[in-house]
């Protein structure tokens, strides 16, 4: 009768073992589950918060440089139209205003570089970015680089409302406006191929804005020169300044 006693009692310890593991391994498997829960939501949330600041920066950016290029409806162009037909001073003041725009508002380095050919003489803010790109390097200009320029240079005043994590480093060391991933902002004076767009129409010259744009969080802007999508699907995540959410 004892040695039936004990047998039941270790049986009695193993069945009681057993069912102790397996609720271990159930609340293992809750709180594993769980915890996906919590830090799949705190990405999110930090997914969310990052694409809000950049939008923010987006947003400033937006108004210095499209600012900017209203300013341009109201800007003479220092063209000799005498001896020219109506239609030839007409055509020539709009060369000159495009190539005003191009020498003040430049997305890539040849923009700043190369002489003018209809106006008499490099613009003031021109000169200013030739003497700004020697003095960091003398390499190309990126057009992030550029956009920081143009921001710097023609609007100083209002970099006071940038935060010092709203500006980093490109490659070579020279100050760029950046996400809240650290991406580079990119811009495009004229992105003609980009349809992306809640304001922009590119089927009318007149409607064409400056870009202002974040490659997003997996930091592919998915766009070729134009601001056309490139075909990789990767423009899709792209916060930009054609929405009208953030202007």
């Amino acid at each position: 009768m004892a040695l039936t006693n004990q047998k039941s009692k270790i049986k009695n310890q193993k069945s009681n073992l057993g069912f102790t593991l397996i609720e271990l391994l159930v609340t293992i498997t809750i709180i594993t589950m769980l915890a996906g829960l919590v830090l799949g939501g705190l990405s999110i949330a930090r997914t969310s918060a990052r694409e809000m600041k950049t939008k923010a920066t987006i947003a400033k950016l937006d108004e210095i440089i499209l600012r900017m290029y209203a300013g341009y409806a109201n800007r003479r162009v220092p063209i000799d139209t005498d001896g020219m037909t109506r239609v030839q001073a007409t055509n020539a003041k709009n060369l000159g205003m495009t190539e005003l725009m191009r020498m003040e508002m430049p997305q890539v380095d040849t923009e700043i570089t190369n002489a003018p050919s209809t106006l008499p003489a490099r613009p003031a803010l021109n000169q200013a970015y030739t003497a700004y790109r020697t003095a960091t390097g003398g390499a190309a200009m990126t057009a992030p680089a550029c956009l920081y320029m143009i921001a710097s240079l023609a609007h100083p005043r209002d970099m006071e409302r940038f935060s010092p994590d709203e500006i980093g480093m490109d490659a070579i060391g020279r100050p760029v406006f950046v996400d809240a991933w650290g991406h580079p902002i990119g811009f495009f004076r004229r992105a003609t191929g980009f349809t992306d767009s809640d304001i922009q129409d590119t089927s009318k010259s007149e409607t064409l804005l400056p870009l202002v744009y974040s490659a997003g969080q997996d930091g592919q802007s998915g766009l070729t020169s134009t601001g056309a999508a490139d075909g990789t699907g990767a423009h899709y995540d792209n916060i930009h300044n054609h929405r009208l959410d953030i202007r």
